[in-house]
C-alpha cells in the first residue's frame, strides 16, 4: 500500500465531528456545541503505529493513530510525547520535539472530537541508520496530552533512532504527508 493510499484510508476513518468557521482576525475557533466532549483518557484510547513508507534522506517516520475504543465521544488536542523504552538499556534517552517533521507540516494544535471508533493521527520522525549515537527502542510509551498521568504502550521495530531525537506533529483528524 502506498503512503498516499494509507493516508487516504486513515483520513477516511478519522473524520472528526469538529466544525470551524473563519473570524475577522483570521482565527478559526471550534464551533460551540451544546455540550463539549470530555477529554479523552487512556482507558478510552488504543494507540497504533503504521508503517506508511516514511523514509528518505536519512530520515524515517511512522504514522501514529489514537482510536477511541469507548462507547462515548471524547476530545483530544495537542501532541503525544514519546518515551523510548528498551529493557536491555534502561537509560535510553528520548529527546522529543514538537512541530513539522521531514514528512509533514505541523497542523497546529486544535481540538479533535472522537466519536466511538474514530481516530486522531500524527507523524513521528527521526534520523535513521546504525550510528554510534543511535538508540534502539523496543517499545514506545506515548504520553497523552489529555491524560498527562498516563501513557499508551506500542511496540517499536523500525530500528535505530539517531541520538534519541524524535519530532512529533500535532494530533489531527487528517494528517497529510508531503
Amino acid at each position: 500500500m502506498s503512503a498516499w493510499t494509507l493516508v487516504a484510508v486513515v483520513a477516511g476513518a478519522a473524520i472528526a465531528a469538529t466544525g470551524v468557521a473563519g473570524t475577522a482576525d483570521g482565527a478559526t475557533p471550534r464551533r460551540a456545541s451544546a455540550a463539549d466532549a470530555p477529554a479523552c483518557l487512556k482507558d478510552q484510547l488504543q494507540a497504533q503505529l503504521y508503517d506508511a513508507g516514511l523514509i528518505g534522506a536519512g530520515n524515517a517516520g511512522t504514522m501514529v493513530t489514537l482510536t477511541n475504543t469507548s462507547t462515548t465521544t471524547c476530545e483530544i488536542s495537542g501532541y503525544v510525547t514519546p518515551e523510548m523504552q528498551n529493557p536491555d538499556d534502561p537509560d535510553l534517552p528520548t529527546y522529543a520535539q514538537t512541530g513539522s517533521t521531514y514528512f509533514n507540516e505541523d497542523p497546529g494544535v486544535h481540538p479533535v472530537e472522537l466519536s466511538p471508533g474514530e481516530r486522531a493521527s500524527c507523524v513521528m520522525a527521526w534520523g535513521n541508520g546504525d550510528s554510534s549515537d543511535g538508540v534502539q527502542p523496543k517499545t514506545l510509551w506515548l504520553w497523552l496530552p489529555s491524560d498527562t498521568d498516563h501513557y499508551l504502550t506500542v511496540p517499536f521495530t523500525p530500528g535505530y533512532v539517531r541520538a534519541g531525537r524524535i519530532t512529533v506533529s500535532a494530533l489531527a483528524s487528517h494528517t497529510p504527508l508531503r
